[in-house]
C-alpha cells in the first residue's frame, strides 16, 4: 500500500501530491498545520482508503475535499476543528470501516447522523466529546462494530446497556464515564468481549462478580475505582485474563498477593498508588515470574 505523509506547509505539500501523475497514495497523513485550503488538494486523488487528520486545522467543511475517495475506509479526525458546521460532509462517506471523533465539538445528533450514514463500521472513536446514551443507541445499527471508545463522555448505565445488545464488540473503552455496578452487569451478554476499560468510573466489587462471568476477558483496565482485595479475587476466576490494570485502587492491599498469584493466566499488571509494599510486588515476582508490573 503507498503512503504519503505531510511533513511541509499546510496547503503546499496536498497540492504538490495532486499535481503529480504518478502519486495517487493509499494512504495521507496529515500534520498538524494542514487547514481546509490544503485539504481540498486531495479531490483528485480517488485512490484514498486511509486519511488521518488528528491534531490537525481541518473543519467539517473541509472534508468536501475527500469527496472523490468513494471508497475511503479510515478516517481520523480526532482533535480537530470539527463542530456541528457544514457536519452533513459526513454524509459523503458510506463505506468507512474506522471512524474517530475524538475531541470534537459535535452534538449528539450530528454523531449519530456520522453514525447512522455507515453500514460497515468496525471501530469508532468519541473519545472526549459530547456522545450520551442516544450515541450508543445509535451504534446498535452498526452490525460489524467490534471496538467502541466512548472514555470521557456522558454515557451512563442506559448507555452501557444500549452497548449490550451489539454483540460483536470485542474492545469497549469508557474511563471516566457515569457507569456503576448496575452498568457493569450489562457488558455480561457480550460473548466476544476481550477488552474492557471502566478506569475512574463508580463501579465496586459489585461489578467484579458480573466481569468474573465475561470469561472471554484478556485485558480488564480498573484503576482508580473502589476495588478491593475481595473484588481482585473474584476476578482471579477469570481463565484467559492477561492484563489487569488497577492502578490508584486503595482497597486493594498485600492481602490481594496470594488472588494475584491465582490467576490462572496473569502476565502484565499495575498496582501502582495501590497499598501494596515494593516488597509485596517482589515477592509476588517471585512465586509468579511470568507476570510483569508496569509502572
Amino acid at each position: 500500500m503507498r503512503r504519503w505523509r505531510d511533513t511541509t506547509s499546510p496547503q503546499s505539500c496536498p497540492v504538490t501530491i495532486a499535481q503529480k501523475s504518478d502519486v495517487d497514495p493509499a494512504e495521507f497523513f496529515g500534520s498538524g498545520a494542514v487547514s481546509d485550503v490544503g485539504l481540498r488538494a486531495l479531490s483528485q486523488l480517488k485512490e484514498l482508503r486511509e486519511v488521518y487528520l488528528n491534531y490537525t486545522l481541518v473543519s467539517a467543511n473541509g472534508l468536501v475535499g475527500l469527496s472523490a475517495s468513494h471508497d475511503l475506509q479510515v478516517l481520523q479526525v480526532g482533535n480537530s476543528r470539527i463542530t456541528d458546521d457544514h457536519a452533513e460532509q459526513f454524509d459523503l462517506f458510506r463505506h468507512l470501516h474506522s471512524l474517530s471523533l475524538s475531541g470534537n465539538g459535535l452534538s449528539p445528533s450530528r454523531i449519530c447522523r456520522a453514525i447512522l450514514n455507515l453500514k460497515e463500521l468496525g471501530s469508532f472513536d468519541a473519545d472526549h466529546t459530547a456522545a450520551d446514551d442516544s450515541v450508543a443507541t445509535c451504534l446498535q445499527r452498526q452490525p460489524s462494530l467490534r471496538v467502541i471508545d466512548l472514555s470521557h463522555t456522558k454515557l451512563d448505565d442506559r448507555g452501557a446497556a444500549q452497548l449490550s445488545a451489539i454483540t460483536t464488540l470485542e474492545e469497549v473503552w469508557l474511563k471516566e464515564t457515569m457507569i456503576t455496578d448496575a452498568g457493569v452487569k450489562s457488558f455480561r451478554s457480550l460473548p466476544r468481549l476481550a477488552v474492557l476499560s471502566l478506569p475512574v468510573t463508580l463501579i465496586t466489587d459489585k461489578a467484579t462478580k458480573d466481569l468474573a462471568q465475561i470469561r472471554s476477558l484478556r485485558e480488564l483496565y480498573l484503576g482508580g475505582t473502589k476495588i478491593t482485595d475481595q473484588g481482585i479475587r473474584d476476578l482471579s476466576e477469570l481463565p484467559n485474563l492477561r492484563t489487569l490494570f488497577v492502578p490508584g485502587c486503595e482497597g486493594v492491599t498485600e492481602a490481594s498477593l496470594e488472588y494475584f498469584a491465582a490467576f490462572p493466566n496473569l502476565e502484565r499488571i499495575s498496582l501502582s498508588t495501590t497499598h501494596i509494599s515494593p516488597e509485596g510486588l517482589r515477592h509476588l515476582v517471585v512465586i509468579r515470574p511470568r507476570i510483569s508490573i508496569a509502572q
